[in-house]
């Protein structure tokens, strides 16, 4: 299975974060922008999906997800690695944001 979509879909959820005038703190703010600046060293969308879910958390929450499963197919130890940091930086910010 391609990890196109699910890559696809992350962008579009942390892009749409990082666009929303959101009450979170600077430390979770920076936290879904590194997270989406990262990704995007990883892969360039072949579109900008908009995000299905319309709650900030559920999103980061969704893209969690997605990364869980991206991460666990992932078989190349670079990018296993650079998954998880981004990973790690999503989940920081759900934690943070509650």
């Amino acid at each position: 299975m391609s990890e196109s979509p699910d890559l696809d879909e992350v962008h579009g959820l942390l892009l749409h974060l990082c666009e929303e005038d959101l009450p979170w703190s600077d430390q979770v703010q920076l936290c879904v922008m590194d997270a989406f600046n990262d990704l995007s060293e990883l892969h360039a969308p072949t579109r900008v999906l908009k995000p299905s879910v319309s709650e900030a958390t559920d999103r980061l929450g969704r893209a969690v997800n997605l990364l869980d499963g991206l991460v666990q197919r992932s078989q190349q130890l670079d990018r296993t690695l650079a998954l998880m940091r981004v990973q790690g930086l999503v989940h920081q910010a759900m934690v943070g944001s509650r």
